[in-house]
């Protein structure tokens, strides 16, 4: 057995004192928790490492220190009880023994009540309150020596000790465990408890080998074997449980263990496999896209995957070709996207031919041990069949290699090296309908149709991070493309290579067909996860202790009607300007403030202007609070108002706030400091209801709603795929104006002038069977450089606490003039909600001035929208009458990730035919909206929107109405207190 470190365990009753400097650095603690002699962990840390200087004692390691705490006792016997359920559950797979062996080991095992800590350096917990923790007299703090080994558990319950090694990870400990073992056993994942309780899975066989840390001294490592075949999430719950344990190397760990274990033993460290080890370092495996957007080689997929969240442009030119695509990951499982390929050699009209296209690919089956990754794919899934093909490909890794192979059907493979396989269930599946019409059907009968052929390659890692080569098998022989433009292929190998030259920057270099040179670029990000700190914000008020609760005036009741009186209180009387507080929390918040109001324990602050960041702003709203209330206020109230109409509020527990902010909480501490609140039980403390007169409910400050609100600025719009180019853009200076008339009434207008644009190539003229409501597009955008967008009259009424209305009148868009109104039910934390809405309305004069055309209309939907609980995916269908006139079904399926970034397609299917529609068939699009937080040093409230349509028709339009009262509502979502800058 290892000789094992000494370990100094002490209570806080007995700690020396600490330095002055530190003291200055720590946010002093409430006369409450002083009196029961609470303490920082950063002061009791600072504490032994004095006592330990006066002992000429230096070695502390830091990343052991070790917070066992009775209160995380009773959740952590819940975690291990649950933990010996799943563990009996698995006994009838075969491996009795290893199972009831690691069943001994848990059962063994103390219930600590370690707290996992973020940091451990005192100095950085000074500099951190908000994760300094605040403990209690029956609280411990273990403070070891740095230990000399890494231990890892295996499936047996055996522990195999080696020495720490620097510069080698997981990989080395589980080999050279399971060689000395003997048995002929492989490992996939591990699970790495590093010192200070941080849990990590990665992958240490060829297949998922990844990028991890290396270990500290002192890490446990849990490693399956492949052959037990255990279930990852209850090793995860395994990890988690060994991570209250502390480090291994701790001498009242290891003794926990080694008694219950079925062995233990150490080895020494391994030379020549530990140089071997340093040399091959874990790599991430690197999607990268191919020449059609979609992650691959070159022309063809591979069955891999970017993360959800990923965004991504890619541009390809290989003669004739030249393809702008962009693709999309909602999902871990799918990538969707749109492509707009420019045929330089064959013409329509002036122009070269253009053609547009959607692809979707789904995985069906994730890689393991001996399983390939599985995808199934569609190309050109609702075009022109141009490009239409459909394909299943697999992959499977090789450390550095990742090989694919694919069975291609239509363009994939027009090879037609093999017969088409289904052709064993019908010999219909050997011909494959190519109908290069007006696109936009979903060609059900030519999927898996036609000729079949193989394809598929290898991406190869070379020892540059960012530098990926590529081969692969074309499926396409070139001899049978559309419009007769066959091309010659000298081989049906490409060749090519992809130089990372940035995080977000790819660029790939090739050889396709034998005889033409690939040029690609990729701009590539993960939207999930991107944000710009607010610099330009005004820094976060700092959050003292303060004893919540009590008070510090004895008579609080005159102090309120004193303040009513006097609303701003001047430096004679020292008493606080509460209009300075609602000035602070403007300007932390970019939001605006009406009134704050005081009511016995509780203030209520009437917010006229939200929206952006909901919980990040409330915090700094709340530091401006909680710096100015008295100690008396137990709680805040945030009401949320549009033009005096209330939407929804928010209730805060002042002291749980204060707590979260200033400490770092223990697990079964945690509670919500921030909740959404029906209007009834907001009514319950009667703050709506009180006489501003009558001393309980007092308006303590409050700030003039502006009447007139606008302002200058820049608006950007533009034209994405159509027939013209592939990107027709708009930059105008836009004017825009409000008018506050009444509660619940304003009046509203846009007036542009165009500054720079390229929609002189807009040359193309929509043509239509049905009524031109949208196909005069470039009519309205070309006739006249000043337009008014909109003049619009509104009157939003709360019939009740989940029910809301809206009236409005004017020029309501782009194209229509007239009057409509909303309907919308939408409880409070409820995931379903119901809008109506009707509208009359007349086409607008193509200059967009006052001027109307002729052409009047009725139309109105019922919509049903529905958080489905499940990633953040929002569906939404919509049933009712179009502009033109025809009817049918709106399906809009989107997600939205935690910063805000939004990815969704839509499709609207009506009575209008086919043939009616025109080319494209029905309505259809792809769209990612994002917040400008995620692009601005400062907050706001604003989106921005990406659409693609392949094209723009007549049918299935709907009237674009500038107020939505499920988006006027957003407030009242139940993820709305989620949504946070980046996604970690």
């Amino acid at each position: 057995m290892t000789n094992f470190l000494r370990v100094s365990t002490f209570s806080l009753g007995c700690a020396l004192l600490m330095s002055q400097a530190a003291n200055a650095q720590t946010p002093p603690l409430s006369s409450e928790e002083s009196s029961v002699s609470l303490k920082r962990l950063s002061d009791t840390l600072l504490e032994e490492i004095s006592a330990r200087q006066l002992r000429k004692e230096t070695d502390i390691f830091f990343l052991g220190i070790i917070w066992n705490s009775p209160a995380e006792i009773p959740f952590q016997t819940k975690q291990k009880a649950h933990l010996l359920q799943q563990l009996e559950a698995l006994s009838d797979n075969g491996k009795v023994e290893q199972i009831q062996a690691l069943q001994r080991l848990v059962k063994a095992l103390p219930i600590t009540g370690r707290v996992v800590l973020p940091e451990q350096d005192p100095r950085w917990l000074q500099a951190n309150p908000k994760l300094d923790p605040v403990l209690t007299p029956n609280d411990k703090i273990i403070v070891s020596d740095t230990p000399t080994t890494v231990s890892v558990l295996q499936d047996d319950g055996s522990i195999c000790t080696l020495p720490h090694a620097h510069g080698v990870e997981a990989e080395y400990y589980v080999k050279q465990c399971l060689q000395h073992a003997g048995k002929g056993k492989t490992a996939d994942w591990a699970w790495v408890v590093q010192a200070n309780g941080e849990v990590r899975q990665v992958g240490i066989a060829l297949w998922n080998r990844s990028k991890q840390d290396q270990l500290s001294p002192g890490a446990w490592i849990w490693a399956p074997t492949r052959q037990l075949n255990f279930p990852s999430e209850v090793s995860e719950e395994l990890a988690n449980f060994i991570a209250t344990q502390g480090p291994s190397g701790n001498l009242a760990t290891e003794k926990h263990f080694n008694a219950s274990s079925a062995s233990s033993k150490q080895l020494p460290s391994n030379a020549d496999a530990l140089a071997e080890s340093r040399k091959q370092q874990g790599r991430d495996l690197q999607p990268t896209a191919g020449d059609w957007g979609t992650i691959g080689l070159l022309q063809t997929p591979t069955a891999r995957m970017e993360e959800a969240g990923h965004l991504s442009y890619t541009y390809s030119n290989t003669y004739p070709y030249t393809r702008n695509n962009i693709f999309l990951q909602p999902l871990d499982w799918l990538e969707f996207g749109f492509r707009y390929t420019n045929i330089s050699n064959r013409s329509y009209g002036p122009q070269s031919y253009k053609d547009k296209s959607i692809d979707a690919k789904f995985r069906i089956l994730k890689e393991s041990a001996y399983l390939p990754e599985l995808a199934l794919g569609f190309r050109d899934v609702a075009g022109t069949g141009y490009f239409s093909g459909e394909y299943i490909v697999a992959n499977k890794r090789m450390g550095n290699f990742d090989l694919s192979l694919g069975l291609g059907w239509g363009y994939l493979g027009k090879a037609d090296t093999i017969k088409n396989p289904l052709s064993l269930f019908s010999s219909r599946f050997n011909t494959r309908s190519n109908n290069y019409g007006q696109g936009g059907k979903l060609s059900t009968d030519s999927y898996f149709h036609g000729s079949t052929a193989f394809f598929g390659g290898i991406q190869y890692q070379t020892p540059w991070d960012s530098l990926l080569l590529k081969l692969e098998l074309d499926g396409n022989d070139y001899q049978k493309e559309p419009s007769a433009n066959n091309q010659k292929r000298s081989s049906p190998l490409n060749i090519g290579a992809v130089y990372r030259f940035s995080p977000n920057i790819d660029i790939s270099l090739g050889l396709e067909r034998g005889n033409k040179a690939l040029l690609g670029v990729s701009l590539h990000a993960q939207m999930d996860k991107h944000f710009i700190p607010k610099v330009s914000m005004p820094k976060p008020v700092p959050v003292a202790i303060k004893p919540i609760g009590s008070s510090e005036f004895k008579d609080a009741t005159s102090q309120v009607s004193a303040l009513a009186t006097t609303n701003i209180t001047t430096a004679a009387t020292a008493q606080p300007s509460y209009r300075n507080t609602i000035d602070d929390i403007e300007s932390q918040t970019n939001w605006r403030i009406r009134e704050i109001r005081h009511q016995n324990t509780t203030w209520l602050i009437i917010v006229t202007k939200d929206g952006g960041y909901y919980h990040e702003r409330l915090d700094r709203m709340i530091g401006v609070l909680h710096r100015d209330a008295p100690t008396d206020i137990t709680h805040f109230r945030i009401r949320y108002e549009s033009y005096g109409v209330v939407t929804a509020e928010h209730a805060v527990d002042r002291k749980e706030w204060m707590q979260q902010q200033t400490r770092l909480m223990r697990p079964s501490e945690e509670k919500k400091a921030i909740t959404l609140e029906s209007e009834a039980s907001s009514n319950s403390d009667s703050i709506a209801q009180e006489s501003s007169t009558t001393p309980s409910s007092q308006v303590i400050a409050s700030k003039p709603t502006k009447r007139f609100d606008g302002g200058l600025g820049i608006s950007y719009s533009h034209t994405l795929g159509g027939p013209d180019g592939f990107l027709l853009y708009n930059i105008a200076a836009e004017a825009t104006a409000k008018v506050n008339l009444w509660k619940g009434a304003f009046v509203s207008g846009v007036v542009d002038a165009r500054l720079i644009d390229n929609y002189d190539k807009f040359r193309t003229t929509g043509t239509s069977n049905l009524p031109r409501v949208r196909t005069y597009l470039r009519e309205y955008l070309t006739t006249s450089r000043y337009t008014m967008p909109r003049l619009q009259a509104t009157q939003l009424v709360k019939l009740s606490d989940s029910q809301f209305v809206s009236a409005y009148g004017g020029y309501l868009e782009t194209m229509f003039a007239g009057v409509g109104g909303e309907y919308l039910w939408r409880p409070n934390n409820s995931r379903l909600a119901i809008g109506i809405d009707a509208n009359k309305v007349q086409q607008r004069a193509f200059e967009q001035n006052f001027d109307l055309r002729d052409y009047k209309t009725t139309t109105g939907h019922v919509t049903a929208y529905w958080d489905t609980g499940w990633q953040d995916i929002l569906a939404t269908v919509s049933a009712g009458k179009y502009l033109a006139g025809d009817k049918g079904v709106t399906v809009d399926i989107r997600k939205t990730f935690k910063n805000g970034v939004t990815m969704g397609v839509f499709a609207t299917k009506t009575n209008a035919s086919a043939q009616q529609f025109g080319e494209g068939s029905f309505n259809k699009g792809i769209y990612l909206t994002f917040p400008f937080d995620l692009l601005l040093t400062s907050y706001s409230d604003t989106k921005g929107t990406i659409l693609w349509t392949p094209l723009t028709r007549d049918g299935g339009a709907k009237l674009n109405r500038s107020v939505n009262l499920y988006d006027y509502t957003r407030v009242k979502d139940p993820n709305a207190l989620e949504f946070k800058a980046g996604n970690n």
